[in-house]
């Protein structure tokens, strides 16, 4: 606790120790600094302004500075601190090489996390209902080791989440029947619906139920989970609320209904959300406007459609093709100033 006390404070104590403090002051004194009375005595002799080790000469901190970061360069920042001054032959102490290459590596991270922050391309939704996430989420095991998931449905412009259906691996017809019990709840379905690359979401029946109903589906590219932030986030926010997630071990599936219910109440109702000016996602999607005055949804369709079938001509791969298509779908809302992309916080680059 001594290196917690300000210099000032010790300076004082000290004072009071050599000018002679009773018994019962010493005990005072320990349990307003929590400190033993060891640490009392070291503070009575220790000179006045010379607290701990002398300070390192700046040229020696410097050199070292510079040596640590050749090596961390040349052999990668996740190398052992004891491996650099074993690489650096002793030539400087090994608490000075640790403390170096701690703060070296500290710096590293700060500077990937600033690099990520710009690179990062983040999709502005205003209007309601133009956007939703899609998503499934480990809740747990039932007690014979099956798997419980959670079907998460958010609306992307509120990051309200609507729906989370408790179930097994959901199949093609749990998410039709998803998405029309939202539908009759939500009177219309989005323009744009944002899904993974799962069995359910990319069969011809979900396409079928999509194109019928004139939903574009956005597909994240495989193993991208950035692609779908959004719900990607609530994921988090659900099993820290209801309790659930890996390790969970549940009698049926109702009982992770019934967990979830006070929490997406608490979700949607009580946690105001810093990038919504600090509503909820209740409110926001409340006082949201919708979509329907701005734009024709047929128009809408069409327009993708055809911008997707020119992004994917002299595309070699499929990869390509999933990149050219999901350009085309952003470009396309971006165009009829239903969404905004923007990079490291300002908007991107035409």
């Amino acid at each position: 606790m001594a290196k917690r006390t300000p210099l000032v404070a010790r300076e004082r104590v000290a004072v009071m120790l050599q000018r002679g403090v009773s018994a019962a002051g010493r005990r005072v004194l320990a349990e307003e600094y929590c400190v033993t009375a060891r640490t009392q005595g070291n503070w009575r002799r220790a000179p006045a302004g010379r607290w701990g080790r002398p300070p390192r000469p700046e040229a020696l901190v410097e050199a070292a500075r510079a040596d640590c970061h050749c090596e961390l360069l040349a052999r990668g920042y996740g190398r052992w601190w004891k491996t650099i001054w074993e690489r650096l032959g002793g030539k400087y102490t090994q608490a000075l090489v640790r403390e170096v290459v701690t703060e070296l590596k500290s710096e590293h991270k700060a500077l990937k996390r600033l690099i990520r922050a710009l690179r990062r391309v983040s999709v502005n939704v205003s209007l309601r209902d133009v956007l939703w996430a899609l998503d499934e989420t480990h809740l747990g095991r039932l007690q014979d080791g099956a798997a419980v998931a959670g079907l998460v449905v958010r609306e992307v412009a509120s990051t309200r989440t609507l729906i989370v259906s408790v179930g097994s691996a959901a199949t093609a017809e749990d998410l039709i029947r998803v998405l029309e019990a939202l539908r009759l709840a939500r009177g219309s379905l989005p323009l744009v619906i944002c899904m993974d690359n799962g069995p359910a979401m990319k069969s011809e029946l979900v396409a079928m139920y999509l194109a019928f109903h004139e939903v574009v589906a956005l597909h994240n590219l495989p193993y991208v989970s950035e692609h779908n932030p959004c719900v990607e986030r609530g994921h988090r926010d659900i099993k820290e609320l209801s309790g659930l997630g890996k390790g969970v071990v549940l009698h049926d599936h109702a009982e992770a209904a019934r967990a979830l219910v006070p929490a997406l109440a608490e979700l949607n109702g009580c946690r105001p959300v810093a990038s919504r000016d600090w509503r909820t996602p209740e409110a926001v999607d409340n006082e949201a406007a919708r979509w329907y005055p701005a734009v024709d949804r047929s128009t809408f369709f069409g327009t993708v459609c055809q911008a997707v079938r020119e992004a994917e001509q002299g595309c070699r791969n499929d990869r390509e093709r999933r990149k050219a298509k999901r350009e085309a779908i952003l470009q396309t809302l971006e165009d009829f100033a239903l969404a905004q992309r923007t990079r490291g916080g300002a908007p991107s680059a035409p």
